[in-house]
This record gives structure tokens, C-alpha cells and sequence, in this order.
């Protein structure tokens, strides 16, 4: 988790150097908590797999039976490429 954060670090905020920053006409380094970081890279796929298992208990399957349903399934049917 550590190496995805350090990938993603230059675009959080870092309040304490925002101003000076941007004072200095450099670009601007955004940093955030490492924990809420984890938190909010793991809120899509808890989030996904809550709105499909809901969907599958009201249509009366099984949770646990592989459908079509997730968001990137649907994405890609779109068009929308994974790359």
C-alpha cells in the first residue's frame, strides 16, 4: 500500500507548503494522511461490492453468484477501455 501512495503522493494536498508554493511559482505538492489515503483507495471497491450484493438479494440470487453487474463491467460494455 505504501508503494501506491508514494505513486499518488504528488497529487494530495500539503497544506503547509500550499502558499509558499505558490508564492514561489513552483508546482504544487499535495500530501494526505496515510490512513485516510488506504481509506479512500479501499471506499471504491467496498462501495461496488455493497451496491451489487444489495442488487443480487433484491432479484432474489445468490450474493455470491458472479454476474455482470460491477461498475467496470458496465463501464466497459460503455466502451470505456481498462487501460
Amino acid at each position: 500500500m505504501y508503494a501506491l501512495y508514494q505513486v499518488f503522493e504528488p497529487f494530495f494536498l500539503r497544506p503547509q507548503y500550499l502558499f509558499r508554493s505558490f508564492l514561489q511559482g513552483r508546482a504544487l505538492h499535495f500530501q494526505i494522511n496515510k490512513t485516510l489515503f488506504s481509506i479512500l483507495v479501499l471506499i471504491y471497491p467496498l462501495t461496488d461490492l455493497l451496491r451489487v450484493f444489495i442488487l443480487r438479494v433484491k432479484k432474489g440470487k445468490s450474493p455470491f453468484i458472479a454476474d455482470q453487474n460491477h461498475l467496470h463491467h458496465i463501464l466497459h460494455k460503455k466502451g470505456f477501455s481498462p487501460i
